[in-house]
């Protein structure tokens, strides 16, 4: 095959790639969770743990966990550990929709 084939043929798979790509919607009670993780992080200097976020929102930690790893993947935080949350991403530039 010749490189034009390869370059035609690598522009296509990006734009999919783009295409597929949707901006993420917070939901209310992402935004709670959000808001809470950096109330922690302020006032004890530490992120709270899963239990403690659930007990905040009042969902069990299977729950929290669902959305932490749907805001890990958006992009909006990064999960390090037990008590690591680094939130990347302010959640007042996103919209939130209310579920």
């Amino acid at each position: 095959m010749d490189t034009f084939f390869h370059v035609l043929l690598f522009e296509r798979r990006c734009f999919k790639v783009a295409d597929d790509v949707k901006e993420y919607e917070i939901t209310s009670l992402e935004s709670q969770m959000l808001e809470y993780i950096r109330e922690c992080q302020q006032v004890y200097c530490c992120s709270p743990t899963q239990r403690e976020i659930g007990c905040r929102v009042d969902r069990c930690v299977s729950i929290v966990n669902r959305h932490l790893k749907k805001l890990e993947n958006a992009g909006i935080l990064k999960l390090r550990g037990v008590r690591r949350i680094e939130v990347v991403s302010a959640s007042g530039d996103r919209k939130i929709r209310n579920d």
